[in-house]
């Protein structure tokens, strides 16, 4: 039973993705995932759940109630499905669940979620707010992904020196293609080829296989021994 933490160094870096993907392929193998949104900004996750959900995180945290009660299932062709706990808020409430009370029910929030799912993946923005501090301080291993670019390594050293300012080891860095040229050298740890393009809600598509699979499948295995 792990928590793992998804950086995104840069906007755009392909964060929410990665962590779909991620929670796609875990399942996919018969183990329990669970997902969680703490990027209140772009709310991106909530993108990938179909229906409608009548509550999210954010309400979760503003009210101090179990993010389990939260949870939706991501649309896959396996069982277990991940489930998702996605962002979907207006100002006044993300607000409340940005303070210090709110990011300490989420750092115990997601240890009790251990009790239930052998993943728990945060999906978090740079720790530069009270909840990405506390996902990244409750993680048993963080990765930063960041674009696969000169900007984006400019941005994975920054996210890494936040990390450093609280005490916080990047213990993976995953670099995702983007549109920009590549570097003349990738520091990353495992590089992430372009995945197939599809509308969100049809993500996962690297659950059974495809383009990318091998390369969440090592990240799984780095975050995990």
């Amino acid at each position: 039973m792990a928590i793992v933490a998804l950086v995104g160094a840069a906007g755009g870096a392909g964060t929410t993705r990665l962590a779909v993907e991620t929670a796609g392929r875990i399942t996919a193998r018969g183990e329990t995932a669970v997902l969680v949104d703490t990027d209140f900004a772009t709310q991106g996750l909530a993108e990938y759940v179909p229906g409608q959900f009548p509550t999210d995180i954010v309400g979760a945290l503003c009210d101090q109630r179990p993010i389990e009660t939260v949870t939706s299932p991501l649309s896959v062709d396996h069982t277990p499905p991940p489930q998702a706990a996605p962002s979907f808020a207006g100002l006044s409430r993300v607000a409340t669940a940005l303070e210090t009370d709110a990011a300490a029910h989420l750092s115990e929030e997601l240890s009790a979620l251990t009790d239930t799912y052998e993943h728990v993946l945060v999906d978090t923005p740079m720790p530069v707010t009270n909840p990405a501090i506390a996902a990244v301080a409750a993680a048993d291993t963080v990765g930063v992904v960041f674009p696969r670019s000169v900007r984006g390594i400019e941005s994975l050293h920054r996210t890494a020196g936040f990390l450093n300012d609280i005490d916080v080891a990047a213990g993976v860095q995953l670099s995702n293609a983007c549109r920009q040229p590549s570097p003349p050298e990738d520091p990353a740890d495992i590089a992430v080829p372009e995945l197939d393009r599809v509308p969100p809600r049809d993500a996962p598509t690297t659950a059974q296989g495809g383009v990318g699979a091998e390369a969440i499948d090592t990240l799984i295995e780095a975050v995990t021994e």
